[in-house]
């Protein structure tokens, strides 16, 4: 039995003199000194001329509690360990502690295989997790937090404490470690705001939009604050990639609500509704810093723009589309004002535009897209009051329009002379994952719960694109699926998540290769993956 966990048995009987305490337990002073300054540094025990004790802190009581039911509970006072353990509060697999907590995967699973030993860890599923012990619970979190504890100043209020970032505020005025962030920044990008607060990230960087938005997002603490944080996107949407911001957001409180803004922009109800405003004060609030915000569509009303569309044409035509209005053919949605076009070539795309152009549709200059917007490659984008049409010519991103995604979309509406083809929710769900537009993932979820979604066939869809494109995306389906299984409770086959990982990995590691990394543990410190998976990866490609 270490020194440490002595001391903590010996202790149980209560105050002694650290003389005594060494003398008992057959150590130095000076050893004992070592052991009691870590126990003190985090309020389990009290020192004063020269005798030693419990406190009667939470920490003092908890680990009496606790001490006679693990034996090796020095564990818990190791950095590296007690790092593990604050992630295990939640299940985790191992590749995603190897990123929560930036180890490698071998001091991972070095840990993991000490701390199931210990009693502290339990695996079911593939995921590893803290014991259902609510003292042991407590106790790793406020040693966790006391470990950290000289990063936040006494003037400081927490807001969120990651193994990334802690995000804290101070009265304006008042400097603290770390750079401005969330709201503190508003005024430098578009919206001249007062607060009495200024907000902090440590460790100190520089901030970019995306993360000034998911901390104001963190940091918000009433509606209007969470809303202001909706017109902060909307005032720099053009500039912000919400890719970057789910990546962001990722493992943090606020990343569900975030993926939700897109709805609540376009005035379609959303399950976190009590979090922001209702959505007329929203444009109210919009509308007061130069954003104007425009009501969704409802079907019939679509159906009415569509004809005058038909009309206008001088040919048929036949269009495929994969976006919101799919939804509404299947009852997902009530109202969207977005629509997405596929057309087959340009002969199509040129007919379609000209007919929008005689309604009085405005093309909009490319100068004025948002990131997502350039990263999907519409071929263009048309706007006609609370309507946008965005038109994609054969391919969404590099993903082709296919023969066989072509005879999946067996629905199809006509218009006078337009023939809408719908596209196969498996296909639409393919699509939206690469687009990745705020209101994407929220979208494929509502497919999932309204829907009996074929994964398999969306995983067929994707290698249907043929190997180069489908590893070059396959990154952007997984991350998808990941999102869906966390925050939607959307269970996606293991089998089909595997395989997607396997050629995304595939993808990954080429490029590292091409980089000039050669070892799987250079690999490793540039890819969120396990180093087993990287070196069976290379020794394929090797053998290929």
């Amino acid at each position: 039995m270490r020194v440490l966990v002595k001391v903590l048995r010996e202790l149980l009987k209560g105050k002694i003199h650290v003389r005594e305490l060494a003398e008992s337990l057959g150590a130095s002073v000076s050893q004992i000194y070592r052991v009691l300054k870590k126990l003190k540094r985090y309020e389990i025990i009290k020192l004063k001329d020269g005798y030693v004790s419990y406190t009667d802190s939470i920490e003092g009581l908890l680990t009496k509690r606790i001490i006679s039911r693990y034996y090796h509970i020095d564990y818990l006072f190791t950095p590296r360990t007690l790092k593990l353990l604050s992630l295990l509060v939640e299940p985790h697999s191992v590749k995603e502690l190897v990123r929560l907590s930036g180890y490698t995967e071998i001091t991972v699973y070095r840990n993991l295989s000490k701390l199931m030993q210990a009693g502290f860890v339990e695996k079911k599923d593939s995921k590893y997790k803290l014991v259902e012990d609510e003292d042991l619970r407590n106790l790793v979190s406020l040693i966790y937090y006391r470990s950290i504890s000289g990063i936040v100043e006494p003037e400081a209020i927490p807001i969120y404490i990651s193994h990334i970032f802690i995000l804290k505020k101070a009265p304006k005025g008042v400097r603290l470690k770390g750079s401005l962030t969330a709201f503190s920044l508003f005024p430098k990008h578009g919206l001249n705001i007062f607060t009495q607060w200024d907000y902090y990230i440590y460790p100190p960087k520089e901030v970019s939009l995306e993360e000034i938005l998911v901390h104001s997002f963190l940091a918000a603490e009433t509606r209007y604050e969470r809303t202001l944080a909706v017109v902060f996107y909307m005032v720099n949407r053009r500039r912000i990639s919400f890719k970057k911001v789910r990546k962001i957001a990722r493992n943090t409180p606020v990343h569900r609500l975030l993926l939700e803004i897109g709805n609540y922009i376009a005035g379609i109800p959303i399950e976190n509704y009590d979090k922001l405003l209702p959505w007329n004060e929203f444009k109210q609030l919009a509308e007061k810093y130069g954003v104007a915000i425009q009501e969704s569509l409802q079907l019939d009303i679509l159906q009415e723009y569509f004809r005058d569309i038909g009309i206008h044409l001088t040919k048929n035509i036949v269009i495929y589309v994969f976006g919101g209005f799919n939804l509404l053919i299947y009852g997902i949605k009530m109202m969207t004002k977005d629509i997405d076009i596929i057309v087959e070539d340009l002969d199509t795309y040129r007919k379609l535009r000209n007919a929008l152009l005689k309604l009085g549709y405005i093309d909009i200059a490319k100068r004025e897209w948002t990131i997502e917007n350039k990263r999907s490659t519409p071929k263009t984008i048309m706007t006609k009051n609370n309507l946008r049409v965005d038109i994609f010519t054969s391919k969404v991103s590099e993903l082709k329009l296919t023969e066989k995604m072509k005879k999946r979309a067996s629905k199809a509406l006509v218009y006078e002379r337009l023939v809408l083809k719908i596209l196969a929710i498996e296909d639409v769900i393919l699509l939206k994952s690469v687009t990745s537009r705020e209101r994407d993932i929220e979208d494929i979820a509502l497919i999932a719960r309204k829907m009996k979604v074929d994964w398999w066939k969306v995983y067929e869809s994707l290698l249907e694109q043929g190997p180069e494109i489908a590893e070059k995306y396959a990154f952007s389906l997984l991350e998808t699926f990941e999102e869906l299984e966390k925050l939607y409770s959307i269970r996606i086959p293991t089998k089909v998540k595997s395989n997607i990982e396997r050629i995304a990995l595939k993808y990954a590691v080429k490029k590292a290769l091409e980089l000039g990394y050669r070892k799987p543990s250079e690999i490793k410190k540039i890819l969120d993956f396990p180093e087993s998976k990287i070196r069976k990866v290379i020794k394929e490609l090797e053998n290929n």
